[in-house]
């Protein structure tokens, strides 16, 4: 990608170092602050040299339908978000030095702070109940007028500073890798990133989470309905440390139904409940990868207890696990609660015996019932080092083991069962069958 460089470059820049670019960095904030617009709401400017050097401040003065605009930098706290149909954004900039030109979103991470006030805090931005339509990063694609009217979103390039005009959001680089805008980072290893109250509502869009020193979680959501879009969740050991009575692992959830669109999670470390554990709910995963993490020492890479999560164009790559990448517990389930993957891939993901369940692994105590799992239009390849669909991939108790919508993308099972000519279960027919062929042959 052509904004790779620039990107890596810019994230570390921070707040102090970033000057003349677009026009001129402005050392103040407008006056006043925060700015009257047409339709009724404000826009606040949030930074070092303003009026508001504190998200929180202008959090808690601002009114459903404000923006709220973040200077780059690293802010140190514990941000609390309770007020619906917020937007929270960075900056907005006409960066001229950008090879041919761009908008870029200048870079903002929030860090929950280790010293002070907010030290037993436990996390850098806190969702509450009262947060539908809110967003945290990149603003909606659409925005919905007070008149019923609906309309692509734009933000003014340069901001107040004036300038070439507005721009549709969908046209401003991002300042981090994958195009994120804002990261956030979790303190300590029983910390998280983002955490989400009981019927949190809000959108986290092209937002990273990470652990500053390595360690904690990205994301815990309790009887939640979030939405997370674009957001890059990466390199952090998340052991499942207790925090209050849950367990820390990059991705926690308890009940609810939240959606995660587009997320990549990678590079990550994890104890014995996997990378993302699931406990209840429903939750849906869209275009999603989940690849190069190492839950050898949990259930899973996904585990799954009680509950019934769908996974659609998502892909599960690389990933090493104990017993499944997806790992489901069924107990307590009923017949009509189903874990569903359509249009999935699971390629070259490991669990410790080398055998079983390099896409799926389930135990229930309903034994031989109807399946509580379905495959539409999956591709299963190269899993613990077999071929196309080996048939240990998909291990479950139930009669048949899973239900098919649309076939596999390679309907062909392998072993020396199902494919003829295939001798030595390995899923090919070459020239290790011919050789045990003729040890066998006889004159």
């Amino acid at each position: 990608m052509q904004m790779r460089t620039f990107v890596a470059a810019i994230a570390i820049v921070g707040a102090t170092s970033v000057a003349t670019a677009g026009g001129g960095w402005p050392n103040e904030a407008p006056n006043p602050n925060p700015q009257f617009n047409a339709d009724g709401t404000q826009t606040w400017y949030i930074g070092f040299n303003t009026q508001y050097p504190f998200l929180q401040d202008a959090i808690d003065a601002a009114a459903p339908g404000d923006e709220l605009v973040i200077y780059p930098g690293l802010y140190v706290e514990s941000v609390e978000v309770n007020t619906p149909d917020l937007t929270i954004r960075p900056f907005c900039l006409d960066w001229d030095d950008l090879e041919s030109g761009g908008v870029i979103w200048l870079p903002v991470t929030m860090w929950n702070p280790t010293e002070g006030f907010e030290n037993e805090n436990a996390f850098a931005v806190n969702f509450g109940s009262n947060t539908n339509n809110t967003y945290f990063g990149r603003p909606r694609q659409y925005t919905q007028l007070s008149n019923g009217n609906t309309v692509l979103t734009e933000v003014p390039i340069n901001e107040w500073l004036g300038g070439p005009g507005d721009i549709y959001v969908g046209d401003v680089y991002g300042t981090f890798y994958d195009e994120c805008v804002i990261e956030f980072w979790s303190r300590s290893i029983e910390n998280v990133a983002v955490l989400c109250d009981p019927g949190a509502q809000a959108t986290v869009q092209q937002c990273s989470m990470t652990g500053a020193t390595g360690f904690g979680g990205c994301v815990m959501a309790v009887d939640s309905t979030m939405n997370f879009v674009d957001c890059l969740l990466y390199e952090t050991n998340a052991p499942g440390a207790l925090l209050g009575d849950l367990p820390v692992n990059v991705v926690t959830l308890v009940g609810g139904n939240n959606s995660f669109d587009g997320c990549v999670i990678g590079g990550n470390i994890s104890g014995q409940d996997g990378i993302i554990l699931q406990v209840g709910g429903e939750n849906m995963w869209r275009g999603c990868e989940i690849v190069g993490n190492d839950a050898i020492s949990g259930w899973g890479t996904y585990t799954n207890i009680g509950g019934t999560p769908s996974f659609a164009t998502c892909e599960f790559g690389g990933n090493d696990s104990r017993f499944g990448t997806v790992f489901t517990d069924s107990e307590g389930s009923g017949q009509n609660d189903l874990t569903e993957f359509s249009e999935c891939a699971f390629i070259e993901n490991w669990t410790m015996d080398g055998q079983y369940g390099g896409a799926y692994f389930a135990v229930d105590s309903g034994s031989g019932q109807s399946p509580r799992v379905h495959f539409d239009a999956c591709f299963v390849v190269a899993n613990n080092d077999h071929g196309f669909n080996n048939q240990f991939d998909i291990e479950t108790p139930y009669f048949p083991e899973y239900r098919i919508g649309r076939d596999f993308e390679i309907d062909t099972l392998s072993g020396s069962e199902t494919i003829q000519g295939d001798l030595n279960g390995d899923g090919v027919v070459n020239g290790s069958d011919m050789g045990l062929l003729l040890a066998n042959w006889t004159f």
